[in-house]
């Protein structure tokens, strides 16, 4: 396993948007069974710098990517859609991340999460 660094100045505004998110999706939360605040500011936090991680990948891969986006959504302006979108000059490709604290993972084990819809699930490849 390898660490990332994220910068104060980053972590700051990773906290403040996760702080201003709660009041968005604490509903959502309690829809899951959620009901501690600090845990729900906790995973979006988590979430937040796991996106950042990923972002910052693929650019060290050369690759163009959009920036994680930290704007507030409500209602019907609340997207499922990727978390990123990455360039290369052969594909263009959406990154949905999935983040686990080291909390989480010493607890319930190392988790992995696919979608249905994703090229690897549903024509995998090997590549010679």
């Amino acid at each position: 396993m390898s660490k990332i660094k994220i910068s104060k100045y980053l972590m700051k505004k990773i906290r403040e948007f996760a702080h201003k998110r709660i009041n968005g999706s604490e509903s959502l939360y309690k829809l899951r069974g959620e009901s501690n605040v600090s845990k729900m500011e906790e995973d979006i936090i988590i979430g937040t710098m796991g996106e950042y991680a990923v972002y910052n990948l693929l650019r060290d891969l050369e690759l163009k990517c959009s920036k994680p986006d930290l704007k507030i959504y409500t209602g019907r302006k609340k997207s499922f859609g990727a978390d990123l979108k990455a360039y290369s000059q052969l594909e263009n490709f959406e990154v949905h991340v999935k983040s686990q604290s080291l909390k989480s993972e010493k607890r319930y084990g190392q988790s992995y999460l696919f979608q249905r819809s994703d090229k690897l699930v549903s024509s995998p490849k090997v590549e010679d």
